[in-house]
């Protein structure tokens, strides 16, 4: 569940001239990414994932906009498994924000093992955004953001 990876917004076997470029770069769980394959899905840094889907208290998922129909369809989002979980994580997160703040923390900040974009070493002929390591969230999160 908290297995995040790196993945690539248009597939390496598309464009693998892509695949060092930090604006094809976006985090997403095993799942998805697993899903996702060779497809191409609306980007994230083009439209906001928040107006194309809502996520109900009961783990529903609806579409407010045919990207969002899509990115259901494509990614399996409304199966019954993974709505069961959604519900249970969206309680958990609700009843740890009422009763522990610790836990509450830990739900809502990224996980420790997050892949950090300095190590990948991008070779400088291809990183066509080297500030860009700097600038990232990692680099300029807030400490400490997750439970220690």
């Amino acid at each position: 569940m908290n297995d995040f990876e790196l993945d690539h917004q248009v597939a390496q076997s598309i464009a693998p001239e892509l695949c060092r470029e930090y604006t094809n770069l976006v985090y997403a769980c095993h799942n998805c990414n697993h899903r996702k394959g060779n497809k191409w899905l609306p980007s994230p840094d083009r439209i906001g994932y928040g107006a194309c889907v809502e996520v109900l208290a009961t783990g529903k998922i609806v579409a407010h906009n045919d990207d969002g129909v899509r990115l259901i369809d494509e990614l399996a989002l409304d199966g019954e498994k993974i709505t069961a979980m959604r519900y249970q994580i969206i309680r958990t997160i609700r009843l740890a924000q009422r009763q522990d703040w610790k836990l509450f923390l830990m739900w809502m900040g990224f996980p420790k093992d997050l892949p950090d974009p300095a190590a990948v070493h991008p070779q400088p002929k291809r990183n066509t955004r080297p500030e860009g390591i700097d600038r990232s969230w990692f680099n300029q999160r807030p400490r400490p953001l997750y439970y220690e």
